[in-house]
């Protein structure tokens, strides 16, 4: 039952392979971007490959992209990549023992396993790697900056106020009107 922290880590690997889709991203990269050492991401990496989710290249300008659309990426592939357990990890009663509760507990709970196996499925089948990547954007703290800086442009002019160049520099770095 998602024991480790395998298909959390594959998930936000994903998230930051399409967030730079059409690039080659390097494993020290998505390592720095995950929290974890590279050597250890290069496995979860060779399992999304095996899975068919992830495309590399070795060498040196090589890298990971993702082999398809992240559109067409569910959670529930990722799911299936990374967890090959069942949810529920069920004990091995004895199904001889003249008590009533051991002989028929292993089937009711393998019953609960199915029914937790196909509810986890459905949802996560509900939910892409592009759906993630759009709730990643949304969420950006510089959201709305550029129109909080053109009301700003707009007050000024407004007011006839004038602002120098050494006020500008003097603006966090977030806050600058980046060139385009």
């Amino acid at each position: 039952m998602l024991s480790n922290t395998h298909f959390s880590m594959a998930v936000h690997l994903m998230c930051a392979l399409a967030w730079n889709e059409g690039k080659l991203v390097g494993s020290q990269d998505l390592a720095h971007s995950v929290g974890t050492n590279p050597s250890f991401l290069r496995g979860l990496i060779s399992v999304l490959r095996e899975a068919g989710l992830v495309e590399t290249r070795q060498g040196k300008g090589g890298g990971s992209t993702l082999a398809r659309p992240a559109g067409s990426i569910t959670l529930h592939d990722v799911y299936r990549a990374m967890e090959t357990k069942q949810l529920l990890k069920v004990h091995v009663p004895d199904c001889e023992s003249s008590c009533i509760v051991a002989r028929r507990m292993k089937n009711l709970l393998n019953d609960v396993n199915e029914q937790l196996e196909t509810t986890l499925s459905t949802e996560l089948k509900r939910t892409t790697v592009a759906d993630l990547v759009t709730g990643i954007r949304a969420r950006r703290p510089a959201e709305g900056i550029e129109e909080a800086i053109a009301e700003c442009g707009r007050l000024l002019t407004e007011h006839r106020l004038e602002i120098k160049p050494d006020d500008i520099n003097e603006l966090p770095n977030e806050l600058r009107v980046r060139e385009r």
